[in-house]
Protein backbone atom coordinates (compact mmCIF):
# COMPACT_ATOMS: atom_id res chain seq x y z
CA UNK A 1 0.00 0.00 0.00
CA UNK A 2 1.33 3.44 -0.88
CA UNK A 3 1.47 6.14 1.76
CA UNK A 4 3.68 9.17 2.35
CA UNK A 5 7.10 7.79 3.05
CA UNK A 6 10.54 9.29 2.50
CA UNK A 7 13.08 6.67 1.54
CA UNK A 8 16.67 6.53 0.33
CA UNK A 9 18.36 3.46 -1.10
CA UNK A 10 21.73 2.20 0.07
CA UNK A 11 24.89 2.34 -1.99
CA UNK A 12 25.62 -0.48 -4.45
CA UNK A 13 29.04 0.56 -5.71
CA UNK A 14 29.43 -2.31 -8.12
CA UNK A 15 25.81 -2.86 -9.09
CA UNK A 16 25.01 -2.64 -12.76
CA UNK A 17 21.64 -1.23 -11.99
CA UNK A 18 21.59 0.53 -8.63
CA UNK A 19 17.92 0.01 -7.82
CA UNK A 20 15.44 1.05 -5.17
CA UNK A 21 12.06 -0.70 -5.06
CA UNK A 22 9.59 1.19 -2.93
CA UNK A 23 6.16 0.56 -1.47
CA UNK A 24 4.52 2.76 1.13
CA UNK A 25 1.82 1.96 3.67
CA UNK A 26 -1.59 3.30 4.54
CA UNK A 27 -5.05 1.74 4.45
CA UNK A 28 -6.54 4.28 2.04
CA UNK A 29 -3.56 4.52 -0.28
CA UNK A 30 -3.25 2.74 -3.63
CA UNK A 31 -1.25 -0.46 -3.85
CA UNK A 32 1.72 0.11 -6.16
CA UNK A 33 5.51 0.11 -6.41
CA UNK A 34 8.01 2.45 -8.00
CA UNK A 35 11.57 1.52 -8.94
CA UNK A 36 14.04 4.28 -9.87
CA UNK A 37 17.47 3.34 -11.20
CA UNK A 38 20.47 5.36 -12.38
CA UNK A 39 22.71 3.33 -14.67
CA UNK A 40 25.33 2.09 -15.40
CA UNK A 41 27.13 1.66 -12.07
CA UNK A 42 29.92 4.00 -13.21
CA UNK A 43 29.59 6.85 -15.71
CA UNK A 44 32.67 8.51 -17.21
CA UNK A 45 32.98 12.28 -17.33
CA UNK A 46 31.42 13.61 -20.54
CA UNK A 47 29.38 10.44 -21.11
CA UNK A 48 25.65 9.81 -20.75
CA UNK A 49 23.89 7.83 -18.07
CA UNK A 50 20.28 6.68 -17.92
CA UNK A 51 17.59 7.16 -15.28
CA UNK A 52 14.85 4.52 -15.47
CA UNK A 53 11.57 4.70 -13.55
CA UNK A 54 9.20 1.71 -13.51
CA UNK A 55 5.72 2.02 -11.97
CA UNK A 56 3.60 -1.06 -11.18
CA UNK A 57 -0.05 -1.07 -10.13
CA UNK A 58 -0.54 -4.00 -7.77
CA UNK A 59 -4.09 -3.05 -6.79
CA UNK A 60 -7.51 -3.94 -8.13
CA UNK A 61 -8.44 -0.57 -9.66
CA UNK A 62 -6.95 1.66 -12.34
CA UNK A 63 -4.64 4.37 -10.96
CA UNK A 64 -5.27 7.60 -12.89
CA UNK A 65 -2.69 10.12 -14.06
CA UNK A 66 0.33 8.52 -12.41
CA UNK A 67 3.57 10.43 -12.95
CA UNK A 68 7.04 10.76 -11.48
CA UNK A 69 9.22 13.85 -11.18
CA UNK A 70 12.93 13.08 -11.53
CA UNK A 71 15.34 15.66 -10.11
CA UNK A 72 18.87 15.52 -11.53
CA UNK A 73 22.01 16.80 -9.76
CA UNK A 74 23.99 19.66 -11.28
CA UNK A 75 26.65 17.22 -12.50
CA UNK A 76 24.12 15.80 -15.00
CA UNK A 77 22.60 17.64 -17.98
CA UNK A 78 19.37 16.13 -19.30
CA UNK A 79 19.68 15.48 -23.05
CA UNK A 80 16.69 13.28 -23.89
CA UNK A 81 13.40 12.45 -22.18
CA UNK A 82 11.06 10.66 -24.62
CA UNK A 83 7.42 10.92 -23.55
CA UNK A 84 8.26 13.22 -20.63
CA UNK A 85 8.18 17.00 -20.18
CA UNK A 86 10.23 19.19 -22.53
CA UNK A 87 13.84 19.65 -21.49
CA UNK A 88 16.55 22.26 -22.00
CA UNK A 89 20.22 22.28 -20.89
CA UNK A 90 19.03 24.05 -17.72
CA UNK A 91 16.39 21.42 -16.84
CA UNK A 92 16.75 19.81 -13.43
CA UNK A 93 13.21 18.47 -12.91
CA UNK A 94 11.70 16.13 -15.51
CA UNK A 95 8.08 15.00 -15.23
CA UNK A 96 7.34 11.62 -16.83
CA UNK A 97 3.69 10.64 -17.10
CA UNK A 98 2.62 7.01 -16.83
CA UNK A 99 -1.01 7.83 -17.66
CA UNK A 100 -3.86 5.71 -16.33
CA UNK A 101 -2.29 2.42 -15.21
CA UNK A 102 -4.77 -0.50 -15.03
CA UNK A 103 -4.82 -3.15 -12.35
CA UNK A 104 -1.77 -5.39 -12.77
CA UNK A 105 -0.26 -2.99 -15.31
CA UNK A 106 3.09 -1.27 -15.42
CA UNK A 107 4.68 1.70 -17.15
CA UNK A 108 8.26 2.79 -17.72
CA UNK A 109 10.07 6.05 -18.42
CA UNK A 110 13.74 6.60 -19.30
CA UNK A 111 15.71 9.85 -19.29
CA UNK A 112 19.23 10.24 -20.69
CA UNK A 113 21.53 12.73 -18.96
CA UNK A 114 25.15 13.60 -19.72
CA UNK A 115 27.77 13.83 -16.99
CA UNK A 116 29.82 17.00 -16.94
CA UNK A 117 33.14 16.75 -18.75
CA UNK A 118 34.63 19.22 -16.26
CA UNK A 119 34.63 17.00 -13.19
CA UNK A 120 37.95 17.16 -11.35
CA UNK A 121 37.50 14.14 -9.09
CA UNK A 122 35.37 11.03 -8.63
CA UNK A 123 32.08 11.56 -6.83
CA UNK A 124 28.87 9.68 -6.08
CA UNK A 125 25.65 10.93 -7.68
CA UNK A 126 21.98 10.00 -7.49
CA UNK A 127 18.60 11.06 -8.88
CA UNK A 128 15.80 12.15 -6.53
CA UNK A 129 12.15 11.43 -7.34
CA UNK A 130 8.57 12.19 -6.31
CA UNK A 131 5.55 10.08 -7.31
CA UNK A 132 2.04 11.53 -7.73
CA UNK A 133 -1.26 9.88 -8.65
CA UNK A 134 -4.54 11.60 -9.51
CA UNK A 135 -5.79 14.85 -11.03
CA UNK A 136 -4.42 18.32 -10.34
CA UNK A 137 -1.22 18.73 -8.36
CA UNK A 138 -1.55 16.46 -5.34
CA UNK A 139 1.16 16.05 -2.75
CA UNK A 140 3.66 13.29 -3.59
CA UNK A 141 2.65 9.93 -2.18
CA UNK A 142 6.23 8.72 -2.39
CA UNK A 143 9.61 10.46 -2.43
CA UNK A 144 13.16 9.18 -2.32
CA UNK A 145 16.37 8.76 -4.28
CA UNK A 146 18.03 6.19 -6.49
CA UNK A 147 21.08 4.41 -5.15
CA UNK A 148 24.36 6.18 -5.83
CA UNK A 149 26.52 5.49 -8.85
CA UNK A 150 30.12 6.53 -9.46
CA UNK A 151 30.83 9.63 -11.54
CA UNK A 152 34.30 8.62 -12.72
CA UNK A 153 37.18 10.83 -13.83
CA UNK A 154 39.91 8.18 -13.93
CA UNK A 155 40.81 5.14 -16.01
CA UNK A 156 39.94 2.51 -13.37
CA UNK A 157 36.19 2.83 -13.99
CA UNK A 158 34.67 3.61 -17.38
CA UNK A 159 31.00 3.70 -18.27
CA UNK A 160 28.46 5.17 -20.67
CA UNK A 161 25.01 4.71 -22.16
CA UNK A 162 25.17 4.92 -25.95
CA UNK A 163 22.63 4.22 -28.67
CA UNK A 164 25.39 2.34 -30.51
CA UNK A 165 27.67 0.80 -27.86
CA UNK A 166 31.40 1.30 -28.24
CA UNK A 167 34.41 -0.39 -26.65
CA UNK A 168 35.25 0.31 -23.01
CA UNK A 169 38.54 -0.29 -21.20
CA UNK A 170 39.44 0.17 -17.54
CA UNK A 171 42.98 -0.03 -16.14
CA UNK A 172 44.31 -0.11 -12.59
CA UNK A 173 47.75 -1.30 -11.41
CA UNK A 174 48.36 -2.75 -14.91
CA UNK A 175 45.29 -5.01 -14.70
CA UNK A 176 42.76 -4.41 -17.49
CA UNK A 177 39.03 -5.07 -17.96
CA UNK A 178 37.66 -4.43 -21.45
CA UNK A 179 34.52 -4.80 -23.54
CA UNK A 180 35.97 -4.73 -27.09
CA UNK A 181 32.73 -5.11 -29.11
CA UNK A 182 29.73 -4.89 -26.76
CA UNK A 183 26.25 -5.93 -27.83
CA UNK A 184 23.17 -3.74 -27.52
CA UNK A 185 20.66 -4.09 -24.71
CA UNK A 186 17.88 -6.64 -25.25
CA UNK A 187 14.93 -5.09 -27.07
CA UNK A 188 12.56 -6.28 -24.33
CA UNK A 189 14.14 -3.81 -21.89
CA UNK A 190 12.92 -0.92 -24.09
CA UNK A 191 15.95 1.24 -23.32
CA UNK A 192 16.95 4.21 -25.51
CA UNK A 193 20.65 3.36 -25.06
CA UNK A 194 22.78 0.51 -23.74
CA UNK A 195 24.26 1.16 -20.27
CA UNK A 196 27.68 -0.46 -19.92
CA UNK A 197 30.59 -0.08 -17.53
CA UNK A 198 33.89 -1.80 -16.77
CA UNK A 199 36.20 -1.43 -13.83
CA UNK A 200 39.31 -2.62 -12.03
CA UNK A 201 39.22 -1.94 -8.29
CA UNK A 202 41.14 -2.96 -5.17
CA UNK A 203 40.49 -6.50 -4.02
CA UNK A 204 38.28 -7.07 -0.97
CA UNK A 205 39.87 -8.54 2.18
CA UNK A 206 41.10 -12.08 1.59
CA UNK A 207 43.84 -14.12 -0.04
CA UNK A 208 43.54 -12.74 -3.58
CA UNK A 209 46.33 -12.26 -6.12
CA UNK A 210 44.39 -10.01 -8.50
CA UNK A 211 42.34 -6.85 -8.36
CA UNK A 212 38.56 -6.93 -8.65
CA UNK A 213 37.27 -6.87 -12.25
CA UNK A 214 33.77 -5.38 -12.70
CA UNK A 215 31.61 -5.75 -15.81
CA UNK A 216 28.30 -3.86 -15.74
CA UNK A 217 25.94 -5.11 -18.44
CA UNK A 218 22.15 -5.29 -18.73
CA UNK A 219 20.44 -8.19 -20.43
CA UNK A 220 22.00 -8.13 -23.89
CA UNK A 221 20.64 -8.85 -27.35
CA UNK A 222 23.37 -11.47 -27.72
CA UNK A 223 26.38 -12.65 -25.69
CA UNK A 224 29.40 -10.38 -25.70
CA UNK A 225 33.14 -10.80 -25.18
CA UNK A 226 34.99 -9.55 -22.09
CA UNK A 227 38.79 -9.56 -21.87
CA UNK A 228 40.61 -9.56 -18.54
CA UNK A 229 44.37 -8.91 -18.65
CA UNK A 230 46.41 -9.85 -15.59
CA UNK A 231 49.99 -8.57 -15.15
CA UNK A 232 53.09 -10.40 -13.99
CA UNK A 233 52.57 -13.24 -11.49
CA UNK A 234 48.79 -12.79 -11.29
CA UNK A 235 47.24 -14.76 -14.19
CA UNK A 236 44.58 -17.13 -12.77
CA UNK A 237 43.83 -20.53 -14.33
CA UNK A 238 47.40 -21.01 -15.57
CA UNK A 239 46.61 -24.70 -16.05
CA UNK A 240 44.20 -23.65 -18.85
CA UNK A 241 46.80 -21.75 -20.90
CA UNK A 242 46.49 -22.89 -24.51
CA UNK A 243 49.39 -21.07 -26.21
CA UNK A 244 52.39 -22.49 -24.36
CA UNK A 245 55.46 -23.33 -26.49
CA UNK A 246 56.46 -27.02 -26.66
CA UNK A 247 57.76 -28.33 -23.32
CA UNK A 248 56.99 -25.02 -21.56
CA UNK A 249 55.53 -25.13 -18.05
CA UNK A 250 53.61 -22.26 -16.42
CA UNK A 251 55.10 -20.74 -13.27
CA UNK A 252 51.92 -21.25 -11.22
CA UNK A 253 52.67 -18.07 -9.28
CA UNK A 254 48.88 -17.66 -8.95
CA UNK A 255 47.35 -21.03 -8.03
CA UNK A 256 43.84 -19.59 -7.90
CA UNK A 257 41.12 -20.07 -10.51
CA UNK A 258 39.06 -17.17 -11.77
CA UNK A 259 36.16 -16.68 -9.38
CA UNK A 260 32.88 -14.81 -9.66
CA UNK A 261 31.94 -13.04 -6.43
CA UNK A 262 28.32 -13.03 -5.32
CA UNK A 263 27.31 -9.40 -4.69
CA UNK A 264 25.11 -10.18 -1.70
CA UNK A 265 26.99 -12.89 0.15
CA UNK A 266 30.59 -12.56 -1.01
CA UNK A 267 30.62 -16.26 -1.90
CA UNK A 268 33.11 -17.38 -4.57
CA UNK A 269 32.20 -19.51 -7.58
CA UNK A 270 34.79 -20.92 -10.01
CA UNK A 271 34.01 -19.62 -13.51
CA UNK A 272 33.60 -22.63 -15.84
CA UNK A 273 34.98 -23.10 -19.32
CA UNK A 274 32.56 -22.48 -22.16
CA UNK A 275 31.02 -25.45 -23.91
CA UNK A 276 31.02 -25.79 -27.72
CA UNK A 277 28.13 -23.92 -29.28
CA UNK A 278 26.12 -20.90 -28.15
CA UNK A 279 24.82 -22.19 -24.80
CA UNK A 280 26.32 -21.45 -21.39
CA UNK A 281 27.10 -24.01 -18.69
CA UNK A 282 23.97 -24.70 -16.64
CA UNK A 283 23.23 -21.92 -14.16
CA UNK A 284 25.82 -19.56 -15.62
CA UNK A 285 25.73 -16.38 -17.71
CA UNK A 286 29.51 -16.15 -18.09
CA UNK A 287 32.20 -18.66 -19.00
CA UNK A 288 35.87 -18.85 -20.03
CA UNK A 289 36.60 -19.03 -23.76
CA UNK A 290 40.40 -19.05 -23.48
CA UNK A 291 43.41 -18.37 -21.25
CA UNK A 292 46.43 -17.04 -23.16
CA UNK A 293 49.85 -16.28 -21.70
CA UNK A 294 51.36 -12.93 -22.63
CA UNK A 295 54.10 -13.58 -25.24
CA UNK A 296 55.78 -10.35 -24.13
CA UNK A 297 56.06 -11.36 -20.47
CA UNK A 298 59.55 -10.05 -19.59
CA UNK A 299 60.36 -13.08 -17.43
CA UNK A 300 58.99 -15.55 -20.02
CA UNK A 301 57.42 -17.60 -17.23
CA UNK A 302 53.82 -17.46 -18.52
CA UNK A 303 52.30 -15.89 -15.40
CA UNK A 304 50.74 -12.87 -17.09
CA UNK A 305 48.14 -12.93 -19.81
CA UNK A 306 44.51 -12.62 -20.87
CA UNK A 307 41.37 -14.51 -19.94
CA UNK A 308 38.63 -14.11 -22.56
CA UNK A 309 35.08 -14.51 -21.28
CA UNK A 310 31.68 -14.83 -22.90
CA UNK A 311 28.98 -12.95 -20.97
CA UNK A 312 25.22 -12.66 -21.33
CA UNK A 313 23.78 -10.07 -18.96
CA UNK A 314 20.95 -11.34 -16.78
CA UNK A 315 18.38 -8.69 -16.02
CA UNK A 316 20.37 -5.98 -14.31
CA UNK A 317 23.19 -8.16 -12.97
CA UNK A 318 26.82 -7.26 -12.48
CA UNK A 319 29.47 -9.97 -12.76
CA UNK A 320 32.53 -9.36 -10.59
CA UNK A 321 35.63 -11.48 -11.12
CA UNK A 322 38.76 -12.06 -9.05
CA UNK A 323 41.61 -14.57 -8.83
Amino acid sequence: MLGLRRTSCGVLLTAAFAACALAGSGAAAPNATLTVQLVPGAVSAGQAGLAIAVFRNLGRVTLPNARVTLTFPHALTVVSAPGCSKVTPATRNVVCGFGDVPSGGSAQAAVMARLSANLTQNESIRVNFALRVGPGTPKPILTGASAKVLASTDSSNRGSCRVVPSSLTAVFAQQVTSLPTPSTAASGLKLPCTPLAVGVNPAPPGNFNTKLANVDVPELSKPTIVKLFFPNETLPDENLISNLPPNAVPSFDNPHPLWRIDDKTGALFVVPKCKPGPTFPKGWHSCIISVLADPNDPAHDYDSGTITLKIQGQGFGDPRFIG
